[in-house]
């Protein structure tokens, strides 16, 4: 139980771990006892009091009419982002998320509004905030899958004599790759780099030919490293 400058009291969600904010010490007591959970994970599956029941139709546009006109401020969607950001969600829960969607059936029509809406989302995104949307999600899966897991990325075993060869050309003796320490972890982009010398901070990178499918997203990765490590960054390619 913590009490915040602002006089709210706060405790954890049993279930998902996010911060719920009570008025009063009164209204926390009755929370912690009753370990009644967070709107949302109280509002999933069964939780949920429209739990395999359905609005009338008429309801249903009014529950769109009042969302227009409510709608949310860019800086209310930064904060939402920022709050959801980095947060694991327990196997229970999500193994409840699911239940509640197994067996649904989506319209051709609401599929191809969910398809225009996700479209419309990164449309309107600058290259910065695609950048930043795209780290965010690296970082949590990642560390989602840590809980689960060691992480090591895929490589190509091929590649290996070919960046040791290219070290070799520029003196570096302390090249860590994947069959020589584990491919170099930069933690705080989320990325694993072929080969990498701290020593002389030189990234060794050896692009297949798929990659040529992909040359947007490998600049600004490369961009990303580079901004970060202020590293001599070269590229193999097949």
């Amino acid at each position: 139980m913590i009490k915040n400058e602002k006089k709210k009291w706060t405790r954890k969600c049993p279930e998902c771990g996010c911060g719920v904010s009570y008025s009063s010490k009164k209204n926390l007591m009755g929370a912690t006892k009753t370990g009644s959970k967070c709107r949302r994970c109280a509002s999933i599956g069964m939780n949920n009091p429209m739990y395999n029941k359905k609005h009338k139709p008429e309801t249903i546009e009014k529950i769109k009419a009042k969302r227009k006109l409510q709608g949310c401020s860019d800086e209310t969607r930064k904060k939402m982002s920022e709050t959801a950001t980095g947060k694991i969600v327990s196997d229970e829960t999500r193994k409840r998320m699911s239940e509640s969607f197994t067996g649904r059936v989506y319209s051709d029509k609401t599929r191809k509004n969910m398809s225009e809406s996700r479209k419309s989302y990164f449309e309107n995104m600058n290259d910065d905030e695609y950048v930043k949307y795209c780290k965010n999600r690296r970082l949590t899966s990642i560390k989602y899958w840590k809980t689960k897991f060691e992480v090591y990325p895929n490589y190509n075993k091929s590649s290996i004599p070919i960046i040791e060869a290219k070290a070799k050309e520029l003196g570096i003796t302390d090249l860590q790759h994947a069959e020589n320490g584990g491919e170099y972890h930069i933690k705080e982009l989320g990325y694993f780099v072929d080969g990498y010398s701290k020593e002389k901070n030189i990234v060794i990178e050896y692009y297949e030919k798929f990659h040529t499918s992909n040359i947007k997203k490998d600049m600004n990765r490369q961009q990303e490293i580079t901004n970060l490590l202020k590293c001599k960054f070269i590229i193999i390619e097949e």
